[in-house]
């Protein structure tokens, strides 16, 4: 099969990084967010998507929340394996980091692994760490619209945030989604 979510020069340079310092960081800070959304619908399970090394899982074990955890991350040994289809995934900190001849087969491939609904959450902002060629590690940096009208082509918004037109402004967009049948 041939690859159509990423370069191979790209791919060595996130596993570089991972190796580095791991990625994966935001997730965990979402939990009470991923816990609540799991609750309200049902949800037993989930996956994540560009899971990096896992703070989210964690994060799920440390509150002791019961939720079994898939997760993804073709950058991590280990997680490398394209995911079965889940009823909920969520995908954060992780699509601005993909590279733009890229973004729609990652974005269609999440359509396919969402059976039911999914939360995404997507920096808007340069990041604080570059990539080992230089760049920023946000390398994929568009305006909430922009992203918006990606999703939908996909998905059925149930809820979008733009927290850079909020009162206090936060360069990220949230995104509560259903798949498009």
């Amino acid at each position: 099969m041939v690859n159509t979510f990423y370069s191979e020069e790209y791919l060595d340079l996130i596993r570089l990084v991972h190796s580095r310092k791991p990625w994966g960081s935001m997730g965990g800070k979402n939990v009470t967010t991923i816990g609540t959304l799991c609750k309200n619908n049902g949800y037993s399970e989930l996956l994540d998507y560009g899971s990096g090394h896992g703070s989210l899982k964690k994060a799920i074990e440390e509150e002791k929340i019961d939720l079994l955890v898939h997760e993804y991350d073709p950058g991590v040994e280990g997680k490398t394996a394209l995911p079965e289809p889940c009823s909920f995934v969520v995908c954060i900190d992780v699509l601005e980091h993909i590279e733009l001849e890229y973004i729609d087969n990652v974005l269609d491939d999440l359509k396919r692994c969402t059976l039911d609904k999914a939360y995404f959450l997507i920096d808007m902002r340069e990041a604080s760490r570059t990539l080992p060629d230089g760049r920023n590690a946000h390398i994929l940096i568009k305006p909430f619209k922009w992203w918006l009208s990606k999703l939908e082509d996909r998905f059925n918004i149930i809820d979008a945030i733009d927290y850079t037109q909020s009162s206090t402004p936060i360069e990220r967009g949230s995104f509560f989604l259903e798949r498009k049948k």
